[in-house]
């Protein structure tokens, strides 16, 4: 096939698309326009016995807190109650801590997982969010609207990476056209967008898929339209999307 995939998110989450995308016979590109570091303070001791619920919107931010419980030797209380954004989200947890979730969002996304919660929580009820340093999400807000006292806090950074230089050179010599850029977040679009440097114009021509609304909106604000947004973020569905743009 001619298209080329370029892939955005950080090495890690990269691996298993890369890998379908391949054995459909396509061209690849990791280009990853972030990179996922721990930030926790060790010399910060939180009590998680003293909530009722966790609450995770990512991956990243479940393997981000066993690496910080580890290393603070502490436990998920049995009692606690365990929210996630989605299947794949409740599948890290299952992996990264031996136990499933409580409460799964049903649409896989931030806002229905708050609508969730705020049915099967009670008013009053102690929730900690545990999340990234750019996590836009109107999910703790939400909850303290709706009664709930919330904490966040931050387990991980997502910060800019240094631009691979063969893989630079490699989308600068291809066709614009042949291009199909996913982008799973808004930090990606930004990211990838100072990355690219002075080769970012490629972006007018190419296809983009965007993984929801937000990621959609930040293309907007640098005049570029998604070809095709996710109804939801899926693997299946952006393999799908990818299949149909060619």
């Amino acid at each position: 096939m001619s298209k080329k995939i370029i892939l955005t998110r950080s090495v890690e989450d990269n691996q298993a698309l890369a890998k379908q995308l391949l054995a459909l016979n396509y061209s690849v590109i990791e280009f990853p326009a972030i990179k996922i570091v721990d930030h926790f303070n060790l010399n910060q001791k939180i009590s998680l016995e003293d909530y009722d619920c966790l609450v995770f919107t990512s991956a990243k931010a479940i393997y981000a807190t066993r690496r910080y419980l580890e290393s603070l030797q502490v436990f998920i209380p049995k009692k606690t109650l365990i929210a996630v954004v989605g299947q794949a989200s409740a599948k890290s947890f299952q992996e990264c801590f031996r136990r499933s979730a409580n409460i799964i969002a049903p649409k896989s996304n931030s806002e229905s997982l708050a609508d969730d919660l705020l049915q099967k929580l009670q008013p009053k009820q102690k929730v900690l969010f545990l999340a990234g340093n750019l996590t836009l999400d109107i999910l703790p807000q939400k909850l303290v609207t709706g009664g709930m006292l919330v904490d966040t806090l931050q387990v991980y950074r997502n910060i800019i990476p240094q631009a691979d230089p063969q893989a630079l050179q490699e989308i600068s010599q291809s066709e614009a056209g042949d291009l199909i850029f996913p982008f799973f977040s808004p930090s990606a679009v930004d990211n990838c967008i100072k990355l690219l440097s002075v080769n970012a114009d490629c972006l007018q021509q190419a296809k983009i898929i965007s993984i929801g609304a937000k990621t959609s909106a930040r293309l907007l604000d640098y005049q570029l339209i998604a070809t095709c947004e996710l109804a939801r973020p899926d693997q299946l569905l952006l393999v799908k999307a990818i299949l149909d743009l060619g």
